[in-house]
């Protein structure tokens, strides 16, 4: 009886949803990756460009938040370079997103669309 008296306190004291975040060390995708695991907040210590090889996909809530930094995210004009999944929550602040290709049905090359910004609903993306 002890035992499941001190999960269940334990189980209220224990946050029901926690995220991971971090910090970007270096100007490097596998730092970034590292830091986008679990979602949550993400900074940076460096300054520069990442240029990705792959497109991230985010599943749980994340702000990538460059206050105070130069950062630049280019998919290199050959990946896109965001995947949000449904019902979750990508947040970008002051850094500069460039050269993200998306091609296929859902979407376009980049070089036609109006409004690189729209929802995964709507179509589009120009590569964000």
């Amino acid at each position: 009886m002890r035992r499941y008296i001190t999960l269940f306190v334990l189980g209220l004291l224990l946050p029901g949803q926690s995220y991971g975040g971090g910090v970007v060390s270096s100007a490097t995708e596998s730092s970034l990756d590292a830091a986008l695991s679990g979602g949550g907040l993400v900074t940076f210590s460096v300054d520069g460009t990442i240029t990705l090889t792959g497109t991230k996909t985010i599943a749980k809530d994340t702000t990538i938040d460059a206050t105070g930094r130069t950062i630049t995210l280019s998919g290199g004009n050959s990946v896109r370079l965001f995947n949000v999944s449904p019902g979750v929550k990508l947040t970008l602040r002051n850094l500069t997103v460039s050269g993200g290709l998306n091609q296929g049905s859902n979407g376009s090359n980049g070089q036609n669309s109006p409004n690189p910004f729209t929802s995964p609903s709507g179509g589009g993306g120009g590569g964000l």
